[in-house]
């Protein structure tokens, strides 16, 4: 959790990154240990990710790691198609007041749906090596509608990772569970300065890479740019901007960092798992 944390706060930092992205706002939640607001160039609703207080283990990484789940979820603009694929429940939500121009819910109607599943599209299963050089992230939902409204987020997340930690997948394995959609990553990490040393080089990402079962070839939907994103070669770039600027609870602005995305037209490469295109 606390690594998705750092790495959406870096690319506040570096708009010329968020650009390439796709990355056009975030809103980092208060009041909760971690969630997250999400804009996403090309579309028009909002992605969330909010940790959950119980961790659900993912059978494709090692037992003896740090783990975390986080639910997602994605709240259409009422004129996408997705609107009507909505709950009653939904949909009579989506159209509250509460709802600003941003198309996030503000913040007290945030905090109520922090209990409820509406507008879940599926979870995040996050697992970290106790040296901190490995990390799995699994995306999956329990249907297909869901991981289409996943996927994206997916995307920009796993792409935030390789590139603030400078790294390439060593393994992307499809989810291969009845009932489930969904892509498996595994990826090398940097390890902060409270980790301790690897007892061996390499065994925690070996031993991460061996619980995803990695070896039937990367799939077809595993975006190029997951392996080209480490060797982008950006400098910071914090100049403020006002895209979807929102109100928290005390009145004040809280900076969605928002960019116009520069163009970029992810090539489709012949991948396998733990090579890079």
């Amino acid at each position: 959790m606390s690594i998705i944390d750092h790495g959406l706060r870096l690319l506040k930092m570096d708009a010329t990154a968020s650009a390439r992205i796709g990355l056009t706002g975030l809103h980092i939640c208060p009041s909760h240990p971690f969630a997250a607001q999400i804009w996403l160039a090309g579309h028009d609703g909002v992605h969330a990710i909010e940790t959950l207080p119980s961790v659900e283990p993912d059978p494709l990484a090692p037992l003896d790691v740090s783990r975390a789940t986080m639910l997602a979820r994605y709240f259409p603009h009422p004129d996408e198609p997705s609107f009507a694929a909505l709950s009653d429940d939904e949909r009579t939500v989506r159209l509250d007041p509460g709802f600003t121009a941003t198309g996030a819910p503000d913040g007290a109607l945030t905090r109520d749906l922090f209990d409820t599943p509406l507008f879940a599209v599926g979870i995040l299963r996050l697992a970290r090596a106790a040296d901190g050089t490995a990390l799995s992230v699994a995306a999956v939902s329990g249907a297909p509608e869901g991981w289409r409204a996943l996927c994206p987020l997916f995307d920009a997340l796993i792409t935030v990772l390789t590139f603030t930690h400078r790294v390439q997948p060593a393994a992307v394995t499809p989810r291969r569970r009845p009932g489930e959609f969904g892509l498996h990553v595994v990826l090398p990490a940097v390890p902060t300065p409270s980790d301790p040393a690897p007892t061996k080089p390499g065994a925690a990402l070996t031993a991460f890479v061996a619980a995803a079962g990695a070896g039937d070839g990367c799939p077809d939907d595993a975006p190029a740019r997951w392996w080209e994103a480490g060797r982008w070669d950006q400098e910071p770039d914090a100049v403020p901007c006002a895209c979807h600027a929102a109100h928290d609870e005390d009145g004040a602005l809280h900076g969605h960092h928002g960019h116009h995305p520069h163009s970029h037209t992810d090539t489709r490469a012949a991948k396998t798992a733990g090579s890079p295109p």
